[in-house]
């Protein structure tokens, strides 16, 4: 069972595991305690480091993407803020803003997406939340 009392040393992605685990269970509110703990420990490291925080970003604004779309938009934004080269924030971003009818914002979101190259969009099994793109091999 996930918990933050895990030692602060732990591995970075074994983290974001544990909480997508917690996420599936339904325990929402202990996966965005422990996607916060990863992003705020990563954000004092490098480039790698500020990846991993900012995918920990991203998947808290997943776990509120379809009830709190303020708040998916912060932690969307934060993500791009850490990893602006990530196709799958700039996506999430987009589709925020086109729910909230700031289409000038999604469009902006989408041209960025979109300078950064060429992109699929992964399978649905393989994800919770918005559909992302990922660059294609």
């Amino acid at each position: 069972m996930p918990s933050l009392s895990k030692p602060i040393f732990r591995d970075a992605k074994a983290r974001i595991r544990e909480a997508l685990e917690a996420a599936a269970e339904g325990r929402t509110e202990l996966a965005k305690a422990i996607f916060s703990e990863v992003e705020a420990r990563k954000i004092k490291g490098g480039r790698a480091a500020h990846q991993e925080a900012a995918e920990a970003a991203r998947h808290r604004g997943v776990l509120v993407f379809l009830h709190d779309t303020d708040k998916a938009l912060a932690a969307y934004r934060r993500a791009i803020e850490l990893d602006p080269e990530n196709a799958e924030a700039w996506n999430g971003f987009g589709l925020l803003w086109a729910r909230t009818g700031a289409l000038d914002e999604a469009e902006a979101a989408y041209r960025e997406l979109e300078s950064l190259g060429e992109f699929s969009i992964k399978p649905a099994a393989t994800w919770i939340g918005p559909r992302p793109c990922t660059r294609r091999a």
